[in-house]
């Protein structure tokens, strides 16, 4: 993680959210990965999701170190590189 992202999952772990959403859980799995090992690379839906969790709770963040977005992430900013990596490349034909 780096250090935004880190900064962003500790203060979004402060959030008040309803208990039974998956952002909760969400937001307290990240945090707790924040704090214990820091060093892990997030995948592009871990990244996506966080920001997007940002997005969704910036009014509860405006106090948080922290760069509050204007608008929804968009997920083909974060998964194109991904979906670029796992297509094989064409193959050229021999006849």
């Amino acid at each position: 993680m780096t250090r935004q992202e880190r900064t962003k999952a500790r203060a979004l772990s402060a959030c008040r959210m309803p208990p039974a959403m998956f952002d909760k859980r969400f937001a307290a799995a990240m945090a707790h990965i924040a704090n214990t090992a820091p060093e892990t690379v997030l995948t592009p839906a871990q990244k996506w999701a966080l920001d997007n969790s940002v997005y969704r709770y910036r009014r509860q963040l405006v106090d948080a170190d922290i760069e509050i977005p204007r608008q929804p992430p968009d997920e083909a900013d974060y998964f194109a590189a991904a979906e670029a990596r796992r297509k094989p490349a064409k193959q050229a034909k021999l006849f």
